[in-house]
């Protein structure tokens, strides 16, 4: 099982390396060699001989960059990192052997983390959502889906929305850290250039099976505030029937005859897939299916669905389809399970 993690977050670390990182990742595979000292008399050694940083790659809970901080040198094609090899601090998520959480120490990864607070919806309240931008011919900039980011690099979206064709608007960049559309500009936004867009190669537009895509940027998203990347689950099995996560992004509800202009937040409950096929086309491909008192439709495509645990979100679903917004009675929405893509998403990243 380890080796299996160790290989998947090295080609997690490779795959956004700089030309200068690759080169040094090349020479360094060519014999041993230590590139740092390890502070805090830790050890350089293998990545399975360090429990603690072996068991977050074992729940998906280790970020790139955090373990590219790690690493202090190669022996041939293995990758060494600097580890308190007397450490204790091993625990991690749902890893008891009576099924109850561990508390979450030190040693898990920054993300999911959101530094405002209280009840009211506000800006910088879920920094994890981004909103995908296509530009026309005459420079204009529309955002007709959202994203979600997973680091520095990568938003995480949907296939229908990666991929979306007109003869006007092409797919162009991304714009984080925004709050209120109508305020130009927001606190601390970032609109970063799309550099390619990695589809799942399953992805069929008329059953939206596999409706999820990763689309790579130019230069890396600076975290503050109101950008943060989001966690995934660390296991399977872990998204229940009856569940009461949230959806946030931008566009229209059921509801409405507008947009909205500020971030939403919808409650939301997970139901049987079998309420999500009763309503839409027999073939619709249903992977998770929720109802709420209110009900996305226009602009919500790939806004993430987010399940809070202690202080921290973890990301189970992309919108993938809904309401055509002519129905306005608990219509329900239908999202990718992210928990299903999470090989392919650090393979790919």
């Amino acid at each position: 099982m380890f080796l299996s993690s160790v290989f998947i977050v090295l080609l997690y670390s490779i795959c956004t390396l700089s030309a200068t990182d690759r080169t040094q990742h090349v020479f360094s595979e060519m014999y041993s060699i230590n590139l740092i000292n390890c502070p805090n008399d830790k050890k350089c050694t293998f990545v399975e001989h360090c429990p603690a940083i072996l068991n977050l790659m074992n729940h998906n809970l280790l970020p790139i960059h955090r373990f590219r901080q790690a690493i202090c040198g190669y022996e041939n094609i293995k990758p060494k990192v600097c580890c308190d090899v007397d450490s204790n601090m091993v625990n991690s998520f749902f890893t008891q052997k009576d099924g109850t959480p561990f508390t979450r120490s030190n040693l898990i990864p920054e993300c999911g983390r959101s530094f405002v607070h209280g009840d009211v919806n506000s800006i910088g309240m879920y920094p994890f959502v981004a909103r995908i931008g296509f530009k026309s011919n005459t420079g204009q900039i529309k955002y007709p889906c959202n994203g979600v980011i997973l680091n520095q690099r990568t938003i995480l979206t949907t296939a229908s929305c990666a991929l979306a064709k007109s003869s006007i608007y092409q797919l162009d960049s991304v714009l984080v850290g925004e709050f209120n559309t109508d305020t130009d500009p927001d606190c601390n936004t970032q609109k970063i250039n799309i550099s390619y867009v990695i589809k799942h190669p399953n992805y069929r537009s008329d059953t939206f099976a596999n409706n999820i895509a990763m689309l790579r940027l130019k230069e890396s998203i600076q975290y503050t505030v109101t950008a943060q990347p989001v966690c995934l689950l660390p296991r399977d099995g872990y998204v229940n029937v009856g569940m009461n996560p949230i959806l946030v992004g931008w566009g229209k509800l059921a509801s409405q005859k507008v947009n909205t202009c500020k971030q939403q937040l919808l409650k939301m409950r997970i139901v049987p897939t079998e309420e999500c096929m009763n309503y839409y086309n027999q073939g619709s491909t249903v992977e998770l299916c929720t109802i709420g008192d209110e009900e996305p439709c226009s602009g919500y495509n790939g806004s993430p669905l987010l399940f809070k645990y202690g202080d921290t979100y973890f990301l189970l679903g992309i919108l993938s389809y809904g309401s055509d917004c002519s129905m306005i009675n608990n219509f329900p929405s239908v999202f990718v399970n992210i928990q299903k893509y999470t090989r392919w998403i650090l393979e790919n990243c």
